[in-house]
């Protein structure tokens, strides 16, 4: 059995103890690159690349022109990456996080702490496992790896179902060191068997 982030929070609730964010260190799961271990960046792009297409934070409701994602091309934040069974993705932004709770730590003036959005759109014929899902983030201009975070309020976690026909916006929380500047990469990964597409955007708010 599997409890999700939001229950394991009321759980704690209940027994009056407080889930604290904490920072971890994120490890690749994909083996679609032998000869590069874990296929971490900095840049490795998948040759069995789908769809992306130029539509914008909404791709359910935009029809713009599409074109085929080149392996050695970044994906702009707000463009659309279309795996082979249907599921649709584009990172829609990535801002300064400053909503924290009573039980959380203060921002750290030497980090920028941000939350990701990535707006999924299932246009397939089956259900999609979004727990299947993860990310690696990075810094795009002077290197540098983010750590994984989880701040409470607003938050939407990879994971749950997602039924054809439906679309949700999840979140994806991450502490990056200053010097590493507001540029980064989000390699959306989705189990062993899919392409991870790349997408590259600064870091606003």
């Amino acid at each position: 059995m599997t409890v999700g982030r939001e229950r394991l929070r009321q759980i704690l609730r209940e027994a009056k103890i407080s889930f604290q964010r904490t920072s971890t260190w994120k490890e690749s799961t994909c083996v679609l690159a032998p000869s590069r271990p874990s296929c971490s960046p900095p840049h490795w792009h998948s040759p069995h690349a789908a769809a992306a297409t130029n539509d914008g934070a909404k791709p359910a409701a935009s029809k713009s022109q599409s074109y085929t994602a080149d392996p050695a091309e970044d994906i702009a934040f707000g463009k659309t990456y279309t795996w082979p069974d249907g599921l649709k993705v584009p990172v829609t932004e990535a801002r300064i996080f400053t909503d924290f709770t009573a039980d959380e730590d203060p921002a750290d003036p030497k980090s920028y702490e941000f939350r990701a959005k990535l707006w999924f759109t299932n246009v397939g014929k089956a259900a999609a496992d979004l727990s299947d899902i993860s990310t690696i983030i990075m810094g795009a201009t002077n290197d540098g790896k983010a750590a994984s975070s989880a701040f409470q309020n607003g938050a939407a976690p990879l994971e749950g179902r997602l039924a054809p026909g439906v679309t949700a916006t999840k979140t994806d929380d991450g502490v990056i060191d200053r010097k590493y500047g507001r540029k980064i990469l989000i390699i959306v990964q989705r189990g062993n068997s899919m392409a991870s597409p790349e997408f590259i955007g600064s870091i606003v708010g």
